[in-house]
């Protein structure tokens, strides 16, 4: 393995904080965790890792546990070391429960199943800020040390209903020796040489981090840096025997009486409305008042010359507005016949994506909408503290959680101020839930978290609306299905797995009940699921245990199914066989010309053949077809559809829904629909796309030629693909592209690979990560692509951004699809379907 000095890596800019707060050593003097040391003494013993079968501990547990009830226990694939145990795992026998209690059962349960943890409870540390004690539900988790040092990636989890264990989460690694060394690297110099000499570096505990390895997983023992320069803020760490670098992250993780102030329900294109400005903090004289709940406020007027008034910015019970600019708001209220008003309004009216006075009011308005609404689900110290939210500052394009403030940049000609976009402050509040509710320890989790409060509060899939000023196009979309593992990667990308999930989980949900149950329920499952999930792997089973309403997850749960089809399907779960509902075939086309396509001025029938997988008949079986967006001129006449009979792993048809398309909709026009099937038990939604017209254009492979090309250090190649068939003329645009390439090269991290069409615009396709080597690379890249003009020379750039690594292209091939759409225009009278056709 080659030493890779810290110049190597790219400095990924994210949008939270992985620190951990609250972590409480047993030596310390609180109460409800010391006392149970003081009644329980536990010498440190060194931990034996005993070679037993992933049956052997599955076995003892049994001896151990026949007279608790029923439970399951998952295991490490690799080594085979028990990472969850749920079931009735026992009862607490005592009324008006305190934590102390949960503590005292939580480690006697430890304690009498060594074999599954193998960690001595003096090694335990309550980690607080995950601390979950809901009316029924109580989350516990512990941090885990070894010889006084923290193993970073360790904690043994337990979860509560009321008086009763029901899971037990296992990441203690008990199983794992830690690599002895021989010597200690003077990792010091190694970090001072790589940083400029004005760098302020700082050492902080050492700790052990889990390292996967050809036999499983091995505990590497780091040193950790904190290094300052040039307004940069990272941390380094370090492995103690090689001097190489494990992880290098940057501190800030980047990317986007009333009193009323006028701003955005969403973003700066909506209607300009007043907000009403609640819980915030108002001068009277010498006194300071908050307004309540509607943003109104109540005073003593004794003197009518002292009225209330914002003196320097606004701020408030849980966020206060620090403006960057050096404009803070400022206004005074008013005194009319009967009331006090003060109405911060619109000044700047310029272009409104800049406006920095009501990006101010934005900030403000919308953290307290996003804390209020979170604070129905959970209640933690972190709610009793106010935020910082930094707004207009000087950079652009942007927004960032640095791990204690949110941050949101001035606008300019390309991207707007970010404070003007409602998404992007849910997202970066969701990061500093993130951070106070016990730090996800999974980037992309932290991603998706912040996309899913977007989700919350706005129940849209477009994350961002108005980032960009181009269109206005959003940051990020969760519609499109992003699987696991196929789909991991960059943190922002991986995040859309776990945001794809949720946002199918919310359209599934509002078709079981309505939109606000739909919110409420994944707002719970979201609010409580966090505090003891540290990858969104971890989400599924702490949210069938939320969902459960009878202490028995062996009979599921209401949405049980539900839950369970749309993380199987985004690769998170084992899909249950007593869930399988049906699944979509294809979708035939009977049309009046009868020649298989939807033709402009025609009225055709949709047949659905659906798929019953089950082993039993399946009955009264429904569905329903609707466009996924309003299309001018297209629309459904008959929209439900049913199934008679689908007979056991067998298909049959639907009976037809109806679509109308009037004469003028132009040919080649795209109809997204949504199929979604259902009975009295559940629901499956499926998406399928129809056309008008037929594509009678021909698909161009083009295969890359002189390869293999080297790939050197710091430079780029060029490889061409010529577009020139008779068949693209200079308006014909793409329809659907596909790309393969395989590169070999002993460092992909260096590697950045990007699409340019035949009139300059790069499109990014592969960016690199970490020290595995060689890329395998076959995606369909029509999203990207689609609408862009096909004619002339697209090329493909390949770019190696750092030293001492090199490798070469052994292939490439891009396949094109053009839009070249043919329709057969009807006359009036021939435009309905014939009776012969059903």
């Amino acid at each position: 393995m080659r030493k890779v000095f810290l110049t190597k890596f790219l400095l990924i800019l994210s949008l939270y904080s992985l620190t951990v707060n609250g972590f409480v050593p047993p030596n310390q003097t609180d109460k409800e965790t010391n006392s149970f040391f003081h009644n329980h003494s536990h010498e440190t013993k060194p931990i034996t890792i005993r070679l037993e079968t992933k049956e052997s501990k599955i076995n003892n547990f049994l001896e151990d546990d026949s007279k608790q009830g029923s439970f399951h226990i998952k295991v490490d694939s690799k080594t085979g070391f028990p990472r969850l145990i749920s079931g009735n795992l026992g009862v607490i026998r005592k009324n008006q429960l305190t934590l102390k209690d949960y503590l005292d059962f939580s480690f006697s349960f430890i304690e009498e199943h060594k074999n599954l943890f193998n960690v001595s409870v003096a090694d335990l540390a309550l980690d607080r800020s995950s601390l979950y004690m809901g009316p029924k539900l109580k989350f516990i988790k512990f941090l885990v040390k070894r010889e006084g040092i923290k193993i970073y990636d360790a904690e043994i989890c337990f979860r509560y209903r009321e008086n009763k264990l029901l899971q037990v989460v296992n990441h203690s690694f008990g199983d794992l020796d830690t690599v002895k060394l021989d010597a200690e690297q003077d990792t010091f110099l190694i970090v001072k040489k790589e940083f400029p000499s004005e760098s302020n570096i700082t050492r902080g505990p050492d700790v052990y981090r889990v390292s996967e390895n050809e036999k499983g997983f091995a505990l590497i023992k780091t040193h950790n840096y904190n290094i300052a320069y040039d307004n940069k803020d990272l941390n380094v760490q370090i492995n103690a025997e090689s001097g190489e670098v494990y992880e290098l992250k940057d501190n800030h993780y980047y990317i986007e009486g009333q009193v009323t102030a006028e701003g955005y329900t969403r973003w700066y294109q909506d209607d300009l409305v007043p907000l009403n400005l609640d819980f915030l903090d108002l001068n009277f004289g010498s006194q300071t008042i908050r307004t309540d709940l509607n943003g109104t406020f109540e005073v003593d007027l004794k003197n009518k010359e002292t009225l209330p008034l914002i003196k320097k910015g606004l701020t408030g019970q849980y966020v206060k507005i620090y403006d960057k600019g050096g404009n803070p708001i400022q206004q005074k209220s008013v005194l009319s016949t009967n009331s006090l008003d003060l109405d911060i309004l619109k000044e700047d009216f310029s272009d409104p994506w800049l406006d920095s006075k009501v990006a101010q009011n934005m900030a403000f308005y919308h953290v307290n909408k996003m804390v209020l609404h979170a604070k129905k689900y959970i209640n933690p110290s972190w709610f009793e503290s106010t935020l910082i939210a930094n707004t207009n500052l000087r950079n652009t394009c942007n927004a960032h959680w640095d791990g204690r403030t949110i941050n949101f940049y001035s606008g300019d000609s390309k991207c707007a101020n970010t404070g003007l976009i409602a998404d992007v402050i849910y997202h970066e509040w969701g990061h500093g839930l993130d951070a106070n509710t016990g730090g996800i320890q999974d980037g992309a989790f932290s991603e998706g978290l912040g996309d899913i409060m977007s989700l919350i509060m706005t129940r849209s899939h477009l994350l961002g609306v108005g980032f960009r000023i181009e269109n206005f196009l959003p940051v990020r979309d969760l519609e499109p299905d992003k699987i696991y593992p196929k789909d991991r990667g960059e943190v922002h990308a991986e995040g859309l797995i776990i945001g794809s999930a949720f946002w199918n989980l919310y359209k599934a949900l509002k078709d079981k009940y309505d939109a606000d149950t739909a919110v409420d329920l994944i707002s719970k499952y979201t609010f409580q699921g966090i505090f003891t999930s540290r990858t969104y792997l971890d989400m599924y089973d702490a949210m069938l245990l939320i969902d459960d309403d009878d202490d028995n997850l062996d009979n599921g749960s209401p949405n049980f199914c539900t839950l369970n089809s749309i993380f199987a399907k985004h690769g998170l779960a084992e899909a249950s066989p007593t869930c399988e509902l049906a699944s979509l075939d294809d979708v035939e086309i009977y049309d009046p010309d009868q020649n298989g396509s939807i033709d402009p001025g025609e009225t055709v029938k949709l047949y659905v053949s659906a798929h019953n997988p089950r082993a039993d008949d399946l009955s009264n079986l429904k569905g329903k077809m609707k466009l996924l967006e309003p299309i001018e001129g297209i629309e459904f006449e008959t929209s439900d559809i049913k199934w008679s009979r689908v007979p056991s792993e067998k298909s049959a048809k639907s009976t037809p829904a109806v679509l109308v398309v009037h004469k003028d909709v132009a040919c080649g026009t795209q109809i997204p629909t949504e199929i979604r099937l259902f009975n009295d038990d559940n629901s499956v939604t499926f998406q399928k796309n129809l056309e008008v017209g037929k594509n009678i254009g021909e698909e161009e492979v083009l295969i890359a030629e002189n390869l293999p090309a080297p790939i050197l250090d710091k430079e780029t190649i060029d490889i061409p693909f010529p577009v020139t068939s008779a068949q693209w003329q200079e308006n014909t645009i793409v329809e659907t592209a596909h790309l393969e390439f395989n590169i070999s090269h002993s460092y992909i991290g260096d590697i950045l690979v990007k699409l340019v069409n035949p009139e300059g615009k790069s499109v990014d396709i592969y960016r690199g990560q970490g020290r595995k080597e060689n890329v395998e690379y076959s995606k369909d890249i029509s999203d990207r692509l689609k609408g862009m003009k096909g004619l002339g020379e697209w090329t493909l750039k390949i770019y190696d951004r750092a030293k001492r690594d090199e490798g070469q292209l052994n292939e490439a091939k891009l396949r094109l699809m053009p839009s070249l759409f043919g329709c057969h225009h009807l006359a009036e009278e021939d435009s309905t379907i014939s009776d012969q056709s059903n």
